[in-house]
């Protein structure tokens, strides 16, 4: 288990390294993509597995703070940048609706994971993330319809249930393990649960990658244009959501400004309708790049701003 030791001790340089390494093997995506849900069924167990479960308690004891996140998160942060985008006058079919669709999803399933490895409040994050993806059958449809004029199917009964399933399994796999940590095979999966999250996000971005390369190569000045782009939303919607919570805290402000700018983009690739214009794909894949690389360039600044827990 040592290379999972060396993983778990470099998880955000690894995770910074993956991204690149996924751009570089094509050809591994279609033989990956089975592989997308399992892995990110694995990144929530393991998140699981270590949340705080007092702390996890202590946030569903103050609902305020949760209901009002989840208003900023999925709704007016979408109807905000919808707002900008019309201001400037950018096309909404094409890139400017790519950006209004990412911020209608909820936050990723891997963000409680991550955020225990950069140092913010993961058991938050789970409740919020949670909640919001329970809601996202409501949410999503009436955004994206009232947004962009765009209908999607997402049946409640068959998406709770999905949902339910996963999250359910999930957390009886990690309360199994926490009951048999006493075993050594759990406790090194324990010891070493970073490391893991970063093979399984791996594992996860080169599926999503499919494409990307050719597109790179016959067309690598747009292709750039909105890799830059997707970096900049990111840290925008990041600062401006820590900015807007700092009253509840630094801890907090920071992991609620993570889960606005980290999206579940892979949901909206399934549930859009066919004939979307091909650069809104495009960009969910490329916005995995700050998904991947921004958390090595934050974890250092969050270490000199949050006090140790």
């Amino acid at each position: 288990m040592n290379w999972l030791s060396v993983l778990d001790r470099h998880a955000t340089k690894f995770l910074a390294a993956s991204v690149f390494l996924a751009l570089a093997l094509p050809d591994l995506a279609s033989i990956l993509r089975p592989l997308l849900v399992p892995s990110v069924w694995g990144i929530l167990v393991l998140a699981m597995l270590r949340t705080d479960w007092h702390v996890f308690s202590g946030h569903l004891k103050n609902p305020h703070r949760i209901v009002i996140s989840l208003v900023w998160l999925l709704l007016l942060c979408p109807l905000a940048l919808w707002l900008v985008i019309r201001a400037l006058a950018v096309d909404l079919d094409g890139v400017g609706g790519a950006l209004v669709l990412m911020v209608t999803a909820p936050p990723l399933m891997s963000t409680p994971a991550l955020a225990l490895i950069i140092g913010l409040d993961s058991a938050l994050a789970l409740v919020v993330m949670l909640a919001a993806m329970f809601l996202a059958p409501l949410i999503l449809p009436v955004m994206t319809l009232g947004l962009l004029g765009l209908e999607i199917e997402l049946s409640l009964w068959e998406f709770a249930g999905r949902l339910i399933f996963v999250v359910g399994s999930a957390l009886l796999a990690a309360l199994a393990m926490r009951r048999l940590k006493q075993y050594s095979p759990i406790a090194a999966v324990t010891r070493n649960a970073n490391g893991l999250v970063v093979i399984l996000m791996l594992v996860f971005a080169i599926a999503v990658m499919d494409g990307v390369t050719a597109r790179l190569l016959a067309d690598p000045l747009f292709v750039a244009t909105l890799l830059a782009l997707s970096f900049v939303v990111q840290v925008l919607l990041q600062g401006l959501t820590a900015l807007g919570f700092l009253w509840l805290g630094r801890r907090i402000a920071f992991t609620l400004g993570f889960l606005a700018g980290n999206r579940n983009m892979g949901l909206l690739l399934v549930v859009l309708p066919a004939g979307l214009h091909p650069d809104i794909a495009l960009y969910f894949a490329l916005a995995q790049f700050p998904i991947y690389i921004l958390p090595a360039l934050l974890k250092p600044l969050y270490g000199r701003l949050l006090p140790v827990k």
